[in-house]
């Protein structure tokens, strides 16, 4: 069965950092399988500059020199880009780039391309920093979760062991998102999936169809005395053994 290629966005703006997570994907995916989409939104024109009536000669002049460097400074991020990846082993054939005047904020402007690329996800680079830093740097960070609904965000940092994969869930809706994304993401890389979160033990099957092996739960052998507990604030340390017992299910070879 042929494996589908994966359409990663990868936001960059001319530091390493940004481009870390290509080691992760290159460790998860053959060369074959992933395509990769570089993304850089360029700063927007100098309010000093906005239209050409009225200006003096000198002035259009040093417009047309900062143009120039920006463009330079376009070109050079986007060579460094494709020399890293492809010492990584990235496919030529499936490295694209965009460009694009920044016209908002750049998490939500990466998000809007997002949505009309399709991607399977946006891939970034997570950050700690502070919050002044963040907004020297134009960290993206934490507003791309405000801004991309659709398409799902893998934030990367340190050292991944791209044989494991957990997902934690909150709701059996979601969950089942979730669980049908990585399935989809993993499929043919070996790894390991786990499930954790409240509904996990009640809605094994479709997990193990989109390729889980093992989902862990919580059986309850009294519920009333297990309701009376929660009640009064009680926890797990509360619950366990005598109330309710912890189980996993396994999917048959």
């Amino acid at each position: 069965m042929q494996t589908l290629t994966k359409c990663i966005l990868l936001p960059i703006d001319g530091t390493d950092e940004a481009l870390r997570p290509a080691a992760f994907i290159r460790r998860l995916y053959p060369p074959s399988e992933v395509s990769l989409i570089l993304s850089y939104f360029s700063p927007p024109p100098s309010s000093a500059y906005s239209g050409a009536l009225g200006r003096s000669p000198e002035s259009l002049k040093k417009e047309k020199q900062l143009l120039e460097r920006r463009q330079q400074d376009t070109h050079r991020i986007f060579h460094h880009a494709r020399e890293v990846l492809l010492k990584e082993g990235f496919s030529k054939e499936l490295l694209q780039e965009h460009v694009q005047q920044r016209a908002m904020s750049v998490a939500k402007q990466a998000c809007l391309l997002a949505d009309i690329k399709k991607v399977d996800a946006v891939l970034v680079q997570k950050r700690v920093s502070s919050r002044l830093e963040d907004f020297i740097r134009g960290d993206v960070t934490s507003a791309l979760l405000d801004h991309c609904l659709a398409s799902p965000i893998w934030f990367t940092e340190g050292e991944i062991d791209p044989e494991k994969a957990a997902i934690c869930i909150v709701n059996e809706d979601a969950s089942l998102r979730i669980a049908d994304h990585v399935a989809f993401m993993l499929a043919g890389t070996g790894a390991e999936i786990a499930v954790m979160g409240p509904t996990a033990g009640m809605v094994p099957e479709p997990m193990f169809r989109r390729g889980v092996r093992i989902v862990g739960g919580v059986s309850v052998k009294r519920p009333d005395e297990l309701l009376n507990i929660l009640a009064a604030g009680g926890s797990g340390y509360h619950l366990f053994d005598e109330i309710a017992m912890r189980i996993v299910w396994e999917r048959e070879a």
